[in-house]
């Protein structure tokens, strides 16, 4: 892959598009206008999993599905169907037409469903995106990849529809069909916002079972759940956990964001010294890798550590945070309204 272009602002949300016709039948690169990402689909490439899947969830293009002629307008009018909240049956009439009107192009045939599991997201009708990926394994020789998985696990998360979508990687994994841990990581990532402590694990099993290997987003949605429901020292102990590494666990080191998640457990644990503790070890991190080098830190780690030193009462040493935040120090971010809001809320307890 040469170049791919993203737009963020299309992560989402699946604009309504025209789907236009093929102008070549080896065209190697769908799109390629600036500004706007194109798919590629071309046989043969090797693909890292994580640019085709950032690919894909990006893709808006409206030129972005090389059918037939033939085929192009029933794929419009699924797409136009599917927008104005008809049925499944409705839109998978459509969608039966144009595949049979598709000349064998598999390639089209799939990025046609990966639109159309885009674009559920808008439809009314929750199960939609499971009724696409059923009606998708039917299709001769049309198999479905980590990307297709991702778009209708996103799909189902955003209907609020995590135990189909759960159900879905798994018919995935049963049917040995390629999968990403990123789309674990949206479910333990929605199990801990509605704090769902169960749901999280049942979905990192199986990740495991999938032979997957969690990453450090994985290890931060499960800190993030750990703490939202209720369990601060268990997440604490499973950042221990991921520092040793395996066997202790079989993932990614932590991020910066990790040491962000466990702060904020050992703040709701009123653990404040461990608060100071998580940041100081960052802090030294920043500095063996030299100042200016790698990410900047998170301003959150600094904002808990400010909190942390004045709710130990030790203004000094907040307020000398603070000032390393304004110098820079370390790689550290500017403070923001969060910062002062921070400090003015612990103050205000205080009197």
């Amino acid at each position: 892959v040469s170049r791919v272009n993203v737009n963020a602002t299309h992560a989402t949300t699946g604009a309504t598009a025209l789907l236009q016709p093929a102008q070549s039948d080896t065209h190697p690169r769908a799109g390629g206008c600036p500004g706007s990402p194109g798919l590629l689909t071309g046989t043969g490439t090797m693909w890292s999993p994580l640019l085709l899947l950032v690919q894909l969830l990006l893709t808006s293009n409206t030129r972005a599905l090389f059918l037939p002629r033939a085929a192009l307008p029933h794929a419009r009018i699924a797409e136009e169907q599917l927008l104005r909240g008809a049925p499944a049956a409705s839109v998978l009439k459509h969608v039966d037409t144009a595949v049979s009107l598709t000349e064998g192009k598999v390639p089209a045939v799939l990025n046609m469903y990966k639109r159309l599991l885009r674009l559920s997201r808008q439809s009314p009708h929750a199960s939609l995106p499971s009724e696409l990926i059923a009606h998708l394994y039917g299709c001769d020789r049309v198999v479905p990849d980590a990307a297709t998985a991702h778009l209708a696990v996103n799909a189902l998360v955003h209907h609020c529809c995590s135990a189909d979508a759960l159900g879905l990687l798994r018919s995935f994994h049963e049917r040995q069909l390629p999968l990403t841990a990123g789309s674990f990581d949206l479910l333990i990532q929605e199990a801990a916002k509605q704090r769902d402590r169960a749901a999280a694990y049942s979905a990192y099993r199986l990740l495991r079972r999938c032979q997957l290997t969690p990453t450090a987003y994985t290890l931060n949605a499960l800190l993030k759940a750990e703490t939202r429901c209720g369990r601060p020292l268990v997440a604490l102990r499973l950042l221990e956990r991921a520092e040793h590494g395996a066997p202790r666990w079989p993932g990614a080191r932590p991020d910066s964001w990790s040491y962000s998640a466990a702060m904020t457990a050992a703040k709701h644990a009123r653990r404040f010294p461990t608060v100071i503790d998580l940041f100081e070890s960052q802090r030294r991190a920043a500095r063996a890798h030299g100042q200016g080098q790698g990410a900047p830190a998170p301003a959150v780690l600094w904002n808990l550590a400010i909190e942390a030193r004045l709710r130990l009462r030790d203004k000094t040493g907040a307020l000398r945070l603070l000032q390393d935040m304004r110098d820079g120090m370390d790689g550290a971010p500017p403070p923001g309204t969060d910062t002062y809001n921070s400090m003015l809320t612990v103050l205000g307890e205080r009197g």
